[in-house]
């Protein structure tokens, strides 16, 4: 799953730092347990993506459920934060971005792999090399495939917030605005 780089990913990592900080190793089986709730409930998606429900609403609803989780503070005080912030439709993707920075401490790296064609298992090895390479301490690598036939050849491959773009489509825009 590709995500974004905004809001979410400032309190996916604000919330492992402070599980780090905290010692407080449960914050994981919790953000995976709210997770299994939201996925598993069309209305709590609905009132999340929703935009007339209130903050406070949100953050009610979500409290509920994180008391039935049997959350501990710091993880219903994040929560709660980010529905008082109006944040709580962009929850699921920091508990997206949480799971990365708990990946990447332990030496998973997740990289995204755009190409213009379908990558063969010799390929993939070569981009697993050149991510250990770029991402110090990497240990494994779970790589995600996308093909986009408009870059023409070649790929881009996006590390964390890096992206290294080595496609026919990115030189000829970076050849335009040279000529500019």
């Amino acid at each position: 799953m590709k995500l974004n780089m905004g809001p979410e990913m400032r309190y996916g990592k604000a919330l492992f730092e402070l599980s780090v900080e905290k010692k407080n190793a449960g914050v994981s089986e919790q953000v995976t347990g709210l997770f299994q709730s939201i996925d598993g409930s069309e209305e709590l998606q609905s009132l999340l993506a929703s935009g007339s429900a209130s903050a406070e609403e949100k953050k009610k609803v979500l409290t509920q459920v994180l008391a039935e989780m049997k959350a501990d503070d710091v993880f219903v005080n994040f929560v709660s934060l980010m529905c008082d912030k109006g944040r709580a439709e962009v929850l699921r993707a920091a508990l997206s971005w949480f799971k990365v920075y708990e990946e990447a401490a332990s030496g998973v790296v997740n990289a995204y792999v755009k190409t213009a064609s379908k990558l063969s298992a010799a390929q993939k090895k070569e981009i697993e090399s050149f991510v250990k390479d770029k991402a110090q301490g990497a240990k494994s690598v779970h790589l995600e495939e996308d093909v986009d036939t408009s870059l023409v050849a070649g790929m881009r491959v996006r590390i964390g917030s890096v992206e290294y773009d080595m496609s026919v489509r990115g030189r000829l825009n970076d050849l335009r605005a040279s000529l500019n």
